[in-house]
């Protein structure tokens, strides 16, 4: 098998090469899987192979372990663990690796991919136990190509829905945030590093419960989230809120004192933002996002305000919040442009998160619950 031209035949844009190439691929892989890995793998980890064909082959890696049905999931997983002999798997792993340093964004992003669907498979069982200390490695001294690299990892590994990865993801909480913290700081001044790190971060932040329990550590990622909402990237500010919302739903009861401090303040700043992807942030709960990794948008200050109690140092609040945010909602929403072609599902949702806000502020002044 031309290894080249197979993996060219896959992107062809005549469907019968693509199909007879992704019948070959099939069944080199059902011949010889453990050869068929090294190939693709080595192909993707050479520098000298054409762009187009080093993706293809990261995508028929990831593919490799990719399932629509979880019990198909399951087998193709078992696949590596029973047939693939240790050596072979790591020869096959430090290829990869050694692809997120690629100039080659589309090799290391497609490294990236395939990284991810292995770590599904062995984190999970303890079998890759020094991938997450490679990935901070990869950050603090990596070159920039391999930092964003191995954030984007990090955020592919973070975002799966994989619920035995999930389980197994919060021992490795302290490598996780040292990496996405590393390069979310203000003081990165690769915004393509930067914005990598805080989608990683809003991606693992359900896996950092102990981190957000120490308030040394809490404050610290507070500090860089909230800093990076004022990034002039409107990417990494995007994140920043996204990031922020997600917090507000999974840590709301830590809360308190940074919405006294920083959050009200920021909320309707963002809200006032002139890109308005970053201005609907506050009014996109319940609307389904463009990409999954956006996914945990929502309402920052008001949803949760009934049942938290009162103190004093926020009673400057009550009158404050329903003048100032609602209004802000309001002019928030989209431009005429954006809502003619929204449907009328879309917008309805939009403008009854804007008068449901309203609602719950006048609750929560009215009742003093705030």
């Amino acid at each position: 098998m031309d290894v080249n031209q197979v993996l060219t035949g896959t992107i062809s844009a005549d469907a019968s090469i693509r199909t007879a190439a992704e019948q070959q691929l099939q069944q080199a892989a059902e011949a010889d899987f453990s050869g068929y890995l090294v190939t693709l793998s080595r192909e993707l980890a050479n520098d000298s192979a054409d762009s187009s064909v080093r993706t293809a082959a990261g995508l028929a890696l990831k593919n490799s372990f990719s399932a629509r049905d979880f019990a198909r999931l399951r087998e193709v997983q078992r696949r590596w663990v029973e047939q693939v002999d240790a050596q072979v798997k790591q020869q096959v792993k430090t290829f990869a690796l050694e692809t997120l340093g690629a100039t080659d964004r589309g090799a290391s992003q497609s490294a990236a991919q395939f990284i991810a669907s292995i770590a599904a498979i062995e984190l999970p069982r303890e079998q890759w136990p020094n991938l997450m200390q490679t990935l901070v490695e990869n950050v603090n001294s990596g070159t920039d190509q391999k930092k964003q690299a191995s954030l984007t990892t990090i955020g592919f590994i973070c975002e799966t829905d994989d619920q035995d990865l999930r389980d197994s993801l919060a021992q490795h909480s302290n490598a996780i945030l040292t990496a996405v913290v590393q390069g979310a700081r203000k003081e990165e001044t690769n915004v393509e590093i930067r914005n990598a790190a805080i989608t990683a971060l809003g991606d693992s932040l359900e896996f950092v419960r102990t981190n957000f329990e120490n308030e040394g550590e809490r404050n610290y990622i507070m500090q860089v989230i909230c800093e990076a909402t004022q990034a002039t990237d409107t990417r990494i500010q995007q994140g920043a809120y996204g990031c922020l919302n997600r917090i507000m739903s999974l840590y709301y009861e830590k809360m308190r004192f940074y919405m006294e401090k920083a959050l009200f303040g920021l909320t309707i700043q963002g809200m006032k933002n002139e890109d308005e992807d970053v201005a609907n942030l506050p009014l996109s709960s319940g609307v389904p996002s463009a990409r999954k990794r956006s996914a945990s948008k929502t309402i920052m200050l008001p949803l949760k305000l009934k049942g938290v109690p009162k103190c004093g140092s926020t009673s400057t609040l009550h009158g404050l919040l329903p003048k100032r945010l609602f209004p802000c909602s309001l002019n928030s929403l989209p431009s005429r442009t954006k809502m003619l072609e929204m449907t009328s599902t879309t917008f309805l949702v939009l403008l009854t998160n804007v008068f449901s806000s309203g609602h719950r502020l006048w609750e929560a002044r009215s009742y003093h619950q705030f």
